[in-house]
């Protein structure tokens, strides 16, 4: 059973991920692909390869800590007597004790997965959170393009992982 699961390899998953793996959290990070675009944020501070190439150096250091499977999409999240359930499309399930969700935002036309009709949303269908990035599911955390904001930077999606992270951390000490 992992610590934490992320899903989602955006900016907002793979910032989560460093601080999870820095903060010795057993961490799972499930995501279809890796994002083909570089995108830099409006103040040009950091961009998506830069986080990449962090993340896989991390991974590097704290390989017990960190654990990256692409190819991978979530299909149901459900949330256990004491833990929750991850489902992959191929069928594996994997357990965790909380969950980031950073799967970005969804594109025009796309369903909801199962994962996503847990949390509470807004109008437009993002995920409310409160400025810890906590959902109204306790162990649920949200990050990045999935989530209910005005902004949408690469710079503000991998601060919002941190926060989520930070959270999670907080979440799974108490």
């Amino acid at each position: 059973m992992y610590d934490l699961i992320i899903i989602g390899a955006g900016p907002a998953g793979l910032s989560a991920g460093i601080y999870s793996a820095k903060n010795k959290i057993k961490t799972l990070v499930l995501a279809k692909e890796f994002s083909a675009l570089e995108v830099k944020d409006n103040a040009g501070l950091i961009t998506y390869k830069g986080i990449k190439e962090k993340f896989e150096a991390e991974i590097s250091k704290n390989p017990e800590f960190l654990k990256l499977e692409l190819g991978q999409e979530v299909v149901a999240l459900e949330k256990n007597i004491v833990s929750f359930s991850v489902e992959v499309k191929s069928g594996t399930l994997y357990y965790c004790k909380a969950v980031i969700i950073a799967a970005g935002k969804k594109v025009s036309g796309e369903s909801e997965t199962d994962f996503e009709l847990l949390t509470l949303k807004d109008q437009e269908g993002e995920i409310k959170v409160g400025t810890d990035m906590k959902t109204n599911i306790s162990g649920i955390f949200a990050a990045g393009g999935v989530v209910s904001s005005p902004f949408t930077d690469v710079l503000i999606s991998a601060g919002e992982g941190a926060k989520a992270a930070i959270s999670a951390n907080s979440f799974l000490k108490s």
